[in-house]
């Protein structure tokens, strides 16, 4: 998995975080709404290994909102987020990775209708990367928590921070939250590589326009100055015959 999460990440543009503890955190949105998402988090333990976790995650809020959908649904856009997450306590409260620099998201969006009828946009504080809560068994978010990134069972959470709090003490208390779409990425793949094949038949077709336009400024004065020389060898035939 390590291989091919790797390959997401290059195939994306995102960097990949290679200094021994610099945690690669990076979530997994399923293509398969009904099903879970996941956060992976590896980093370097020297030249050659890698640590890896694995843990349960739900990236969109919308889907439970106290037992019911939100009705207007935050939702964090695919990204590589630098620095913009630090360890703090939310609401002064309870521990977190804090949102400290502006994130993209879509309010409003219809799940089922891949985003029709949203708002996109930056959205400066409150997407945190929290531990799930549950009343009386039953997962509950709160209408705080919407647009947040939760972690399923406090012991995943604790792992993940004892992590971070490692990573802090050698390079300081900043993180990189880095989230994959897979609902949309198909779509966005074929995208590009429309647009790909489009700016390749754009630029053979000006390019040949280019060409046919140098040659024929070429050809020009040399066809200009052969109708000169033959008309006047016409000319002076025509005078001798008289």
């Amino acid at each position: 998995m390590l291989k091919r999460l790797k390959g997401f990440l290059q195939r994306r543009g995102f960097e990949l975080y290679t200094k021994p503890m610099q945690l690669n955190i990076v979530g997994l949105r399923n293509k398969d709404k009904s099903k879970s998402d996941e956060l992976h988090v590896f980093y370097k333990i020297n030249a050659r290994n890698w640590n890896y976790h694995v843990y349960e995650l739900i990236s969109d809020t919308a889907k439970v909102w106290k037992g019911k959908p939100s009705k207007t649904p935050v939702l964090l856009l695919e990204g590589q987020y630098k620095e913009a997450y630090r360890i703090g306590k939310r609401d002064g409260k309870t521990d977190a990775l804090l949102q400290v620099k502006p994130v993209e998201v879509v309010h409003n969006y219809d799940r089922d209708a891949l985003f029709n009828n949203t708002t996109t946009g930056e959205q400066v504080s409150g997407i945190d990367i929290i531990c799930s809560t549950y009343t009386n068994d039953t997962l509950t978010i709160s209408k705080a928590e919407d647009g947040c990134q939760i972690i399923l069972g406090k012991e995943n959470f604790d792992e993940l921070m004892k992590l971070c709090a490692m990573q802090s003490q050698l390079y300081g208390n900043s993180f990189t939250y880095t989230l994959i779409d897979f609902r949309n990425s198909k779509i966005s793949f074929k995208a590009k590589a429309f647009l790909k094949e489009g700016f390749k038949l754009a630029a053979s077709a000006i390019a040949g326009m280019l060409l046919e336009f140098l040659f024929k400024k070429a050809v020009a004065p040399k066809e200009e100055l052969k109708s000169r020389k033959t008309g006047k060898t016409r000319e002076r035939k025509g005078k001798g015959n008289a």
